[in-house]
This record gives structure tokens, sequence and C-alpha cells, in this order.
């Protein structure tokens, strides 16, 4: 065995901009980081995302030949060059992001012996549709893996109900990288608030906005800046415009780390309004939140998934129950108010954040945890 060991990341995405924890770990992991993506069973590897099965003649004959005359179904054949990259290189451990991939790559782990780890991050632990798909192949996956991280402890209880056995599950949060992300003083910050996050059903943009209006009613000057994109966003461009605000909601799309920093740097508060929609999908533990605690921001969230972990009620931020955005504008009036507050919570938030949610420790856990599986 090499002092450097050979690892696989697998993921369903390579670019994915609210995916940075994974693109953290291929980065940061003190291995020899193998990085295969795109679908749940992966189709492409490397950074240049070369094809497993490429598009050259030789290539596509030998497909064809395997399917015409040797009965073999794409997906085997994608499994088989898969087995081979693992063999050919090396690899002593596969890290699986998410519970479908695992499910996808466990028989390849398997008939190779190769050890298995699977990370469950959100919509995978549960969305109805992936619990109606996966679920009866997760009590197989539990059963391979070696270990399964979790990143919230409400998460950890959902993957017991599925069939996880406890001794298997870590619980790994992901963390700030504080090398992007600096501490700042809110309470010399006008009234602008920050929401940063998809325009999806379980981010709620809407309960954010109808919030703001709230607040934007007894302070006129504020502002709120929206980051993110996704199938919401035109709903939401839609309710600004019919609430008038379109001078005070800025939609900012999607942006890197050091322009968001510096929006939380002329920020009072950040914002988060996650709920749990009818299709059963959640959050696991939002970076976004952690960021912007880390950087002293007071939050005022809901109090769904792992977010009652990070955020310390009525200490570092506010929580309210899912949908109550009246609540929510209560405390964005408040820390507007009261300058003091911003600044006591958003110390507080920063030493919590500090001690509990970085990358250096999600990275660490991950790697102790391989360590001792491959030695």
């Amino acid at each position: 065995m090499s002092a450097k060991p050979n690892i696989v990341i697998a993921s369903t995405n390579k670019s994915k901009f609210s995916e940075t924890f994974i693109h953290d770990q291929v980065e940061y992991l003190p291995a020899n980081v193998h990085y295969i993506h795109t679908n749940s069973l992966p189709t492409k590897y490397g950074h240049n995302e070369k094809m497993f099965l490429d598009n050259t003649f030789i290539s596509r004959f030998k497909i064809w030949f395997r399917k015409k005359y040797l009965n073999q179904s794409q997906e085997y054949i994608l499994k088989d060059h898969i087995k081979k990259y693992l063999l050919k290189n090396n690899i002593e451990l596969v890290l699986a992001q998410y519970g479908p991939v695992g499910v996808e790559i466990m028989d390849i782990c398997k008939s190779t012996n190769i050890p298995l780890i699977v990370y469950f991050h959100g919509f995978d632990a549960y969305r109805n549709d992936i619990l109606e798909a996966y679920s009866q192949r997760y009590k197989k996956l539990f059963n391979i893996a070696k270990n399964i991280f979790v990143v919230s402890h409400d998460m950890d209880k959902q993957i017991k109900t599925l069939g996880a056995p406890s001794e298997k599950i870590i619980y790994n949060p992901c963390g700030v990288n504080p090398s992007k992300f600096s501490y700042i003083d809110p309470s010399k910050n006008p009234s602008n608030f920050l929401y940063v996050g998809r325009f999806v059903e379980k981010k709620n943009p809407i309960m954010a906005i109808r919030a703001f209006n709230e607040v934007y009613k007894s302070i006129p000057e504020s502002k709120l800046f929206l980051v993110g994109d996704g199938i919401l966003k035109t709903k939401s461009e839609e309710l600004v415009n019919f609430l008038k605000l379109n001078e005070a909601v800025i939609f900012m799309g999607i942006q890197p780390h050091n322009q968001i920093h510096k929006l939380i740097s002329k920020s009072r508060a950040f914002i988060q309004s996650s709920i749990c929609p009818k299709s059963g999908d959640k959050e696991g533990t939002p970076v976004s939140i952690m960021e912007a605690s880390f950087s002293g921001l007071p939050i005022i969230s809901t109090k769904h998934g792992g977010i009652v972990d990070v955020v310390i009620d009525k200490k570092s931020g506010f929580l309210v129950d899912e949908d109550d955005y009246k609540s929510m504008a209560k405390y964005m009036i408040q820390l507007s108010k009261d300058s003091s507050l911003a600044t006591a919570m958003g110390k507080l938030g920063n030493k919590h954040i500090k001690e509990h949610f970085t990358l250096n420790k999600n990275i660490d856990t991950i790697w102790s945890t391989i360590q001792e599986i491959i030695h």
C-alpha cells in the first residue's frame, strides 16, 4: 500500500454551484483522489471529463459487439469499465456522494473487494420519489458500506428508520472553509438581508420575500439580496413585482465565494426559509448558513433539518416555524433596530461555527475514517 492511498470520490455532478463541499473534499483530502462523476452511475472521470465509454469508432464498435453478440446492456458495459478503472488505478476505497450513487456503485465495490463509504446529504435521505426508487436497495447498500456519513442529527434518525445500523453511521456535517470567509461586525451595516440558495421548493424563497415585504413596510430603506437560481426564480420575480419591491429586492444570480463574502460584509443578517414540501425533500445542514454565521451574521431561519444543529436559537440567531414569515419579519426588524444584539449574536455564531463546523473538522473526520478502514 502506498503512503498516499488512491481513493475515488464519486458524485452525480462535477460543476454544480451548490456542491462546493464535494469540490473541497476532492481538493483537501490528503490522498491521491480520483474523481468520477456525472449521473448516479458515473459516466465521466477526472476534471477534464473523460468518458468511461468514449465516442471513438473502435469503442463504439466494441460496445455494439458486446450488446449484439454477448447480450450485455449499456449499464453492464459501463460498470465493467468503471470496475477496470478502479483496478487499474489501484483504488483502495470509494467515497460515494449521495445514496443513489452508492447504490449504483456498490456491486462494483463488492466484486472488487474495495471498501465503500456513502455520504448522505439531504434529498437522498428524504425525498419520496428517491425513497420509492431506492429504499429497498438502500438496505443492501447499508450492508455493503463500511460507514455512512450523515450531515445532521435529524438525518441520523431518518437513515436508521431506513435500515442503517447505528454503529456504521457517522455524524459529519460539511463545514466552512475559513480561508474564504472572515469575521465582520454586522452592527455597522444597514438593514440589508442576505439569502443564498437555490430557488427550489424546499429552500422556499417565496417565504423570504414575504418576510422582507413586512420589514420594508417598517424600514423602507432596507434591502434584500437574493443569491442563487432555480425553477422558482420566475415566480419569485413575479411576487417582487406584485409587491412593488423592485427597488428593494435585488436578484444577484449565482455568485462565487468572494462575491458572497462581499454581500455578507454589507448585510445585517442572513435569512433562510427552508421547509419540507409535499415531496418530502429536506435540507441536510446548509453550508451557506455556516458561512454566514462564521462571518459574524446573525441567522434568521426555520426549524428545519440540520439548521437546528448550527443555529443556537435566541443566541446566534432566531429560529421560526416553517412558513411563519411574520415571525421571521419580526426578528429581521428587531435585528435592524438593535445593532448590539446583531453583534452579540454574530460573535457567538462565529465561535460556534469555529468550534464545530469547519472544513478542517469535516476533512479530518473523513480522513480518519478512511485510514481506519484501509489500514
